[in-house]
C-alpha cells in the first residue's frame, strides 16, 4: 500500500486506452495537463492525448496507463497502439532537443520544431539500419518536405537503438 502511494505522488496524471486512443482520466498535477494542452499534445475538452507523447511520459513514469508506468509499460503501449519502435525511439531523441514533435502525414515522418519563432520546422524521415529504400523515394520526399518549408532530415535507428540524423536536401537541376 505504501508503494502505491509513492507511485501516485510521482505520477502527474493517469490515463486509459479507449478505442485505440489514450485518454487522460485523472490529472494529479494540473500544470502537467495544462502544459500538454498548451503544446497541443492533448485536447483539453476530450482529454485525448497524442499517442507518442503518451508513450514518452509513460516511459518517464510521469503518466500512468491504468496506473502502470515505466519503460516496459511504454513498450506495451506502443505495441497496443501499433506505433513502430523506430518511430518511438526517434521521437524520444527529438523530444530531448525540441519542445514540439508530431507524427506527420507522410509515411514514417515526424515534424520537430522549437518554440514560436525559433528556427525552421524539421521533417524527419525515420529509417531502420538496413532498411532498403530507393534513392528516388528519398529525393521525392526531400523535395516535398522542402516545398512545405520543412528542413528534410533522415534519422537512422541502429540495432542498438541509437539514432543518427543526416541532412537530406535534394539538389534540383536548374537547367
Amino acid at each position: 500500500m505504501v508503494y502505491q502511494m509513492e507511485v501516485r505522488e510521482k505520477l502527474q496524471a493517469d490515463s486509459t486506452i479507449t478505442k485505440g486512443n489514450v485518454i487522460i482520466k485523472k490529472c494529479y498535477i494540473p500544470s502537467f495537463c495544462k502544459r500538454l494542452a498548451e503544446r497541443t499534445y492533448m485536447n483539453p475538452k476530450t482529454k485525448l492525448l497524442d499517442s507518442l507523447e503518451a508513450a514518452l511520459w509513460v516511459s518517464r513514469s510521469q503518466l500512468g496507463i491504468n496506473g502502470k508506468t515505466g519503460w516496459a509499460s511504454s513498450l506495451d503501449l506502443i505495441s497496443i497502439l501499433k506505433i513502430p519502435l523506430k518511430m518511438f525511439i526517434t521521437y524520444l531523441a527529438l523530444r530531448r532537443r525540441y519542445p514540439r514533435v508530431y507524427a506527420w502525414t507522410r509515411r514514417d515522418t515526424l515534424i520537430a520544431y522549437g518554440l514560436e519563432g525559433q528556427g525552421k520546422k524539421l521533417e524527419i524521415l525515420v529509417l531502420e539500419e538496413g532498411e532498403e529504400i530507393l534513392i528516388e523515394n528519398i529525393v521525392d520526399w526531400s523535395i516535398a518536405a522542402s516545398k512545405d518549408d520543412h528542413e528534410p532530415i533522415i534519422a537512422i535507428v541502429d540495432r542498438n537503438g541509437s539514432v543518427t540524423f543526416y541532412e537530406a536536401r535534394a539538389v534540383v537541376k536548374l537547367v
